[in-house]
């Protein structure tokens, strides 16, 4: 078969310069040969458009003789399109600072060789991949290579400046969140990952998951509405839950809402992670593991179906002595598993009865135990496994950008400046100020004690929960 050759030629104008490529395209090649002359195409284009720009800036910077000119400079930097190299003058301002107009038009920073819209695209990439997978599949698609080491600064450049830009949006005055609802859900999770070069050799991530419902999509599937996540890492429990009624007040309107309905494995830090909402709380135990923990402990000696029904609609009290007499047969290891399971039980047996068994009324069922698939998707399938481990830094970096994947996409983030945050000086005395006490909307360690089945902690949890606030009491 006789071959058929081609030609492209792309001519590039832009005011009075004008500059034409020709590419050949080869029949046996023609998808491969397209896409290279497209590419040659943009990054000629670019690079002309450059020129212009340049040329202009340079005239109107004379036009004012307020600069002095002291040469050019060329400079490469990996765009969308692809390498552009180009050239642009230098002046010293009035202050004697060399200053480069034309990199500061476009956003570039000293020494910054990739531009702040690839920085983002290879963020967003290494959020669902590794460094490594990333660099290849960039470098594949774009014709352009990049190491893994490249994508890993590249990817805590963009976190900096996103853990910057949260920083800021917390220490300032923020306007109260828009969405409005009756019911407000809440759940917490932890996921452990490796750490390298560290003290320590794991840390825990903290996630919570805010939404307002849920809404079916398929049969058995369900979506949840408003569904709203945060992640952070190295941060104490007080500022884990200040960050929460942060997070949540810039986002919901928090006025509205009548409680919060609580998720949770039952640890402690996740009960009282969201104790500054400043609303009334019920907290309801995960079933997964309510369930998880029943069967690998009496599996063989009850009936869960029915065990669980009496659970969830009577309490832990219902099923209490048919735990204990099954435990009090049992021996060694299995024995010590149901008297884990069991001190499991009785530790958050105030939060295992449904919602609409407690007493409080028409409340309007809404299952939760959305937080286990959340967190998989969200931090555990990126952070975990296949040997990764991190450093604290490059977590909290690859952390903010999960956080904020959707802001990375938009153009406004590319062209958004580091923000500047001034350093509080350790040197300034300040004088203690004794805070103003406020009654609190918290919970109280004894109702999830042991000691919770006592006859007068009944009592006042019965009080506590007749108004859903502890307020009633001041």
């Amino acid at each position: 078969m006789t071959s058929i050759d081609a030609s492209i030629i792309i001519t590039v104008k832009v005011a009075d310069i004008c500059e034409s490529h020709e590419t050949k395209i080869s029949f046996h090649t023609i998808e491969a040969d397209l896409n290279a002359a497209f590419q040659v195409g943009r990054r000629r284009s670019t690079a002309v458009l450059f020129d212009l720009l340049e040329s202009n800036l340079h005239a109107f910077i004379c036009s004012y003789k307020i600069w002095k000119n002291v040469g050019t400079d060329k400079r490469s930097v990996l765009m969308e399109a692809g390498t552009i190299t180009y050239r642009r003058h230098i002046y010293l301002d009035e202050r004697g600072n060399r200053r480069k107009p034309f990199d500061e038009l476009i956003g570039l920073q000293a020494y910054q060789r990739n531009s702040n819209k690839v920085e983002t695209m290879v963020a967003s990439l290494a959020t669902v991949s590794s460094f490594r997978d990333v660099a290849e599949l960039f470098s594949y698609v774009t014709k352009e290579y990049i190491s893994p080491s490249t994508v890993y600064r590249m990817t805590g450049r963009v976190g900096k400046k996103l853990r910057a830009i949260e920083q800021m949006e917390d220490e300032q005055n923020i306007e109260p969140g828009t969405i409005k609802t009756n019911r407000l859900m809440a759940e917490a999770d932890g996921v452990n990952i490796r750490l390298q070069g560290e003290a320590q050799k794991r840390a825990e991530v903290k996630v919570a998951v805010f939404y307002t419902g849920k809404t079916p999509i398929a049969l058995h599937r369900n979506r949840l509405l408003n569904k709203f996540m945060t992640c952070q890492l190295a941060m104490s429990n007080e500022a884990w839950q200040r960050h929460l009624s942060t997070f949540a007040d810039r986002t919901f309107k928090l006025s509205d809402v009548a409680f919060a309905q609580i998720g949770g494995d039952g640890a402690k830090w996740v009960r009282n992670s969201f104790e500054y909402l400043g609303v009334p709380m019920l907290h309801l135990l995960d079933r997964y593991h309510v369930i998880r923990s029943l069967r690998s402990a009496f599996a063989q000696h009850l009936d869960l179906k029915e065990t669980l029904a009496k659970l969830f609609s009577e309490g832990f009290t219902a099923v209490e002595a048919d735990l204990l007499e099954i435990i009090s047969n049992s021996k060694g290891a299995v024995r010590e598993q149901q008297i884990k399971c069991f001190d499991y039980l009785k530790s958050n047996q105030d939060a295992i009865t449904d919602l609409d068994k407690r007493g409080f009324g028409d409340l309007g069922f809404c299952s939760m135990g959305a937080m286990e698939v959340n967190v998989g998707k969200l931090i555990a399938k990126r952070m975990k496994g296949h040997g990764r481990s991190w450093s604290i830094q490059g977590a909290q970096n690859i952390l903010a950008v999960i956080r904020y994947k959707e802001l990375i996409k938009t153009e406004a983030f590319a062209r958004m400046p580091m923000p500047k945050i001034e350093p509080k000086s350790r040197w300034k005395y300040q004088r203690y100020k004794a805070p103003v006490w406020t009654p609190n909307l918290a919970s109280i360690p004894m109702l999830s004690s042991t000691h919770a089945t006592e006859p007068w902690v009944q009592l006042f949890k019965g009080k506590v929960n007749g108004s859903l606030s502890i307020n009633a009491f001041f």
